[in-house]
């Protein structure tokens, strides 16, 4: 499923600011079908965080890219998608 800009946008929108597990599970599977590998990761990380309801063949796209990626480059992006969610991360720069 390929998303226009717009409805990206506003997805993504309703992961960062109300936790929507459906909406992370849409942007995931929109990064599926555009080929997306570090932001597929990225979304699949979320999705997984807010409980979507992932299949067998969304955890085996993951496999695929994150070998291809390789570990080096998983463990970073894991990095980066735990940093963003930190309650401390999220405040920085607003006071």
């Amino acid at each position: 499923m390929k998303l226009d800009r717009n409805r990206t946008r506003e997805l993504a929108r309703r992961v960062s600011e109300s936790g929507d597990p459906a909406a992370a599970l849409a942007l995931f599977e929109h990064s599926i079908a555009c080929g997306h590998t570090k932001i597929a990761l990225l979304r699949y990380l979320d999705a997984r965080r807010l409980d979507a309801p992932l299949r067998s063949w969304h955890h085996a796209y993951v496999e695929s890219v994150s070998t291809k990626l390789g570990a080096q480059e998983v463990q970073a992006l894991v990095m980066q998608s735990w940093l963003r969610h930190q309650p401390s991360h999220r405040t920085e720069g607003n006071g």
